[in-house]
C-alpha cells in the first residue's frame, strides 16, 4: 500500500476516535452495562472486632541444607526483666582447612591451640555492651547429618569436660592484629573485631596425631571429630552475636569467621595446622532456651484479656503475638480493594537506643499444620522484596513506633473461608534476631491496633 492510500485511512481512524471521545461526555450515550458498574459502592471500614494475645514459641528452624542462611548467631545468657531469660548456645562442625595433612614420623605435641570467633559487624551486641562474656567449648559426641534440618530445641550429647574457655568484655569496635602462618612465612594482618582464646593442648594433640587418612578426608575427620558446642557461662543483660561468614583482612582473603589454629614445632621450625567453622560446609545451629518465670511477659501468655492492651514479640525462640479477626465475615461477598493492619509498638523504659525494636516484623499463618507466610507476605517473598507488603519499623517519635502490614490478599482468603481468621506476628528471619518489642493491642487507650479495609460490595 502506498502513502496516498494510507493517509486517508489514517484520518478516518482519527475522526472516529475523536467522535468517540467527545460523545462519551454525554451520559445518555454511555452503555447501560457501564452505567451499572459505576453504581458499585466502594466503602471504607476500620471498626472491626480484633482479639490479640501473646504465645510461646516451640522452636525455630536453625539449619536446613541449602535453604536457611543465617548471618548472625546470638550468644549468651540474657536476663531481661520484661521478656525473661534467654540462653543461646551454638553447635557446629569443625572442618579441615588444609589441602594436605602434615605427616609426622613419631607422635607430636601441640605448642598451643587458639580459637577465634568473629563478631557480627552489623549488630555485634544487643543490650549492655559492657557486660562480661563467658563461654566454654565442649566436643560433641554425635555426628551431625548435613542432609538434615535442625531446630533450636534440639540438643546434642557432649563430653563432660570443656576443652577451652573464655571470659572477658569483647571489643566490638576496634580491629585486631593477628599473626598467621602462610606456608613458611608469618603474616601480621588486621582483622575485624573478634575474640580469641586458648583451647586445651590435648585437643590439638588428638588432631595432629589422628593420622593421614583422617586429616586428608573431611568425612573421616568428622567421624573422629564430630564438632563442638559453644556454651555460655555468664548471665547479664545483653547478648553478643558471632558471624561465621568469611571476611578479608588487610593481606588475607576469605578468612572464616570461626577458626581453630593448632600450633606445633617440626624440625625446630614453628608450624600451624588450621581448621574452621566453614561458611558453607559446616552444619551449625543455635540452641535456645526461654524462661519466662517472674518476667513481665509471663502473665500475658495465652491471655487475650491482657493482650487487649499489650502484646510481645521477640526474636530467637521468644514469644510471638496472634491476632484474630472476629467479625470480618460480614464482608462476605465483597471484593477487598486494600487492607492494612496497623500496629504500634515501644521498647519500654526509653530503651530503644540499647534495645532497638526489630527492623521488620512479618505475618504468618498455620496452614495444614505448617507455619507459612500469609498470602501477601508469601507473594512478596517470592518476588524478592518482602518489604513491599510492609512490616518495616517506623519511628513515630517519643518512643513510639509503628508497623503496617498489607493483609489484602489474606483478608480476601479469610472471608472466602480459604484461610484461618488469625495471623501470627513475629520477627523476620527470627532465628538470628536478638531484638524484641512490646506491641499495643486492639484495646489500647492511646495507640490501638487497627484493621483498615477498603472494599467493594458486589
Amino acid at each position: 500500500m502506498n502513502a496516498r492510500v494510507i493517509k486517508p485511512i489514517y484520518f478516518c481512524f482519527l475522526a472516529f476516535a475523536l467522535w468517540g471521545t467527545f460523545s462519551c461526555n454525554n451520559p445518555a450515550a454511555i452503555d447501560t452495562n457501564l452505567l451499572d458498574s459505576d453504581l458499585l459502592e466502594v466503602e471504607v471500614d476500620s471498626d472491626f472486632d480484633l482479639t490479640a494475645f501473646t504465645v510461646e514459641e516451640d522452636s525455630v528452624l536453625a539449619y536446613a541444607p541449602g535453604f536457611v542462611r543465617i548471618d548472625k548467631y546470638p550468644f549468651g545468657i540474657y536476663v531481661d526483666p520484661v521478656f525473661g531469660n534467654t540462653t543461646a548456645s551454638i553447635v557446629s562442625q569443625i572442618y579441615l582447612n588444609e589441602i594436605t595433612a602434615p605427616v609426622f614420623e613419631s607422635p607430636i605435641t601441640a605448642d598451643s591451640v587458639v580459637m577465634e570467633l568473629a563478631l557480627n559487624l552489623e549488630e555485634p551486641f544487643y543490650g549492655d555492651s559492657t557486660s562480661l562474656v563467658g563461654l566454654e567449648v565442649f566436643e560433641i559426641t554425635e555426628t551431625l547429618d548435613g542432609a538434615s534440618t535442625f531446630y533450636s530445641s534440639q540438643r546434642t550429647e557432649t563430653e563432660t569436660d570443656p576443652i577451652g574457655s573464655y571470659e572477658g568484655v569483647p571489643n566490638f569496635r576496634d580491629s585486631v592484629v593477628i599473626s598467621r602462618f602462610n606456608a613458611d612465612t608469618i603474616i601480621v594482618d588486621t582483622f575485624p573485631p573478634l575474640i580469641s582464646f586458648r583451647l586445651d593442648n590435648s585437643y590439638g594433640d588428638k588432631i595432629l596425631n589422628a593420622g593421614e587418612d583422617i586429616l586428608e578426608s573431611p568425612t573421616a575427620f568428622l567421624g573422629e571429630f564430630p564438632g563442638i558446642e559453644i556454651r555460655p557461662t555468664v548471665s547479664n543483660d545483653g547478648l553478643i552475636a558471632f558471624d561465621f561468614d568469611t571476611f578479608n583482612g588487610n593481606q588475607s582473603q576469605n578468612i572464616n569467621g570461626g577458626n581453630v589454629l593448632v600450633y606445633y614445632t617440626l624440625d625446630g621450625q614453628p608450624a600451624q595446622f588450621s581448621l574452621a567453622i566453614n561458611r558453607l560446609l559446616s552444619v551449625k545451629f543455635m540452641q535456645y532456651e526461654q524462661d519466662y518465670a517472674g518476667s513481665d511477659v509471663d502473665p500475658f501468655i495465652e491471655n487475650d484479656l491482657l493482650g487487649d492492651s499489650l502484646l510481645f514479640v521477640q526474636g530467637m525462640s521468644g514469644v510471638n503475638s496472634i491476632v484474630r479477626f472476629n467479625d470480618v465475615d460480614r464482608l462476605e461477598g465483597s471484593l477487598i480493594n486494600g487492607a492494612t493492619l496497623e500496629v504500634f509498638a515501644t521498647a519500654l523504659n526509653d530503651e530503644e537506643d540499647i534495645r532497638p525494636l526489630p527492623s521488620q516484623l512479618v505475618l504468618r499463618e498455620i496452614d495444614n499444620g505448617e507455619l507459612t507466610f500469609t498470602r501477601d507476605f508469601l507473594s512478596a517473598s517470592i518476588g524478592g522484596n518482602i518489604s513491599a507488603v510492609g512490616g518495616d519499623v517506623e519511628d513515630m517519635g517519643n518512643g513510639i513506633f509503628k508497623y503496617s502490614f498489607d493483609v489484602s490478599g489474606q483478608l480476601q482468603d479469610i472471608i472466602e473461608d480459604e484461610a484461618p481468621n488469625e495471623i501470627i506476628i513475629q520477627s523476620n528471619i527470627k532465628a538470628e534476631v536478638m531484638r524484641r518489642a512490646v506491641l499495643f493491642g486492639p484495646g489500647h487507650s492511646t495507640y490501638p491496633m487497627k484493621l483498615n479495609v477498603t472494599y467493594t460490595k458486589l
